[in-house]
């Protein structure tokens, strides 16, 4: 941690703090912490090896440190504050920018974690806005994993984009234009922003619509070839599919064409998006809410806290109405 209370409960950063003028202790579990400051890393207080602290219980590395006090900087000119303790929540985030919450994430984290802390953020009304660390960053042409797709929003015509931070290189970064594709991964574009660049937070500033992202080539029959091959195969998450498909009297194999097109929510939802358009399939003069109902009987779960499940439910429902128009002509 950079910030610790002194004696008279003043808060302290730990490159002001003078060795020996402690004690100094935790902002959220109130035990004596100690201060280190060297030559190689960055000044910061650091529990005993007896702390049970829950607030600053994860392992703090040397990127976390240096991405604290860059984000510190970058927003100095606005109204922040560092490791503010919330004591409704009992967390703190890296740093507090009005009612946005800034969380760093460089170390492994659970799904059920994540999705445990952002839910606390936006019960009492903060905005969480997560950046992943170099660690924890996606790769070009490789599966996304639930965190990385958690931490993720989505913005109308533009689908989904991730913040990232690069300590290192002292930037922040915005993943965009991210599509995925069945057989080759995930590609995406980056733009990264200097220290000190304005930032905002919408990806649709960046005026990028996904099919600037298309770089691998997506037949839907093809796809549809694929998807029989994995059946054969026996995968996992094709036969889950195909669970889903069968009781509506559907086959993965056997779906109108235009279901096995791409879309824009594509790297959320991946093969799931065939149940959701299968259903749509059979009654396309349905309203939304009736789809909605369900598609949420059928497949319900949602496992992406900082996207508007309704948001992405309207996408597919427009490109399914849009779909179907176009095959009846």
């Amino acid at each position: 941690m950079i910030i610790a209370y002194d004696e008279q409960q003043q808060r302290i950063k730990a490159n002001q703090a003078e060795r020996g003028s402690g004690p100094f202790y935790c902002p959220g579990c109130r035990n004596p912490v100690i201060l280190k400051k060297g030559q190689h890393k960055l000044p910061h207080f650091s529990h005993y090896a007896s702390s049970r602290c829950e607030t600053f219980s994860e392992g703090e590395t040397e990127e976390h440190i240096v991405a604290k006090a860059l984000l510190y900087d970058w927003f100095a000119d606005q109204k922040c504050e560092m490791e503010a303790y919330l004591p409704d929540l009992k967390q703190r985030p890296d740093l507090l920018v009005g009612q946005t919450a800034i969380e760093v994430q460089c170390s492994p984290l659970t799904w059920e974690r994540f999705m445990v802390r952002t839910k606390n953020y936006t019960d009492f009304g903060y905005f969480p806005w997560w950046l992943l660390g170099r660690r924890l960053q996606p790769h070009l042409h490789r599966r996304w994993t639930l965190l990385q797709k958690a931490a993720c929003r989505f913005a109308e015509g533009v689908g989904g984009y991730l913040w990232v931070l690069d300590a290192k290189d002292q930037r922040i970064g915005l993943l965009y234009a991210i599509h995925w594709h069945y057989k080759f991964g995930t590609s995406f574009r980056t733009h990264y922003f200097s220290k000190g660049e304005p930032i905002g937070h919408q990806a649709s500033l960046l005026g990028i619509s996904i099919e600037s992202s298309q770089r691998l080539k997506w037949q839907p029959e093809a796809y549809r070839v694929w998807l029989l091959h994995k059946l054969v195969q026996q995968q996992k998450q094709i036969l889950h599919i195909q669970a889903l498909l069968y009781p509506l009297g559907g086959h993965i194999g056997n779906l109108p064409h235009w279901c096995y097109r791409p879309s824009i929510t594509s790297f959320l939802l991946e093969h799931r998006l065939l149940v959701w358009r299968y259903i749509f399939y059979q009654q396309p003069s349905q309203s939304f809410s009736q789809w909605v109902s369900q598609v949420q009987r059928c497949d319900g779960h949602w496992s992406f806290p900082m996207i508007d499940q309704n948001q992405v439910l309207r996408q597919v429902y427009q490109e399914c109405s849009d779909f179907q128009k176009i095959q009846a002509f």
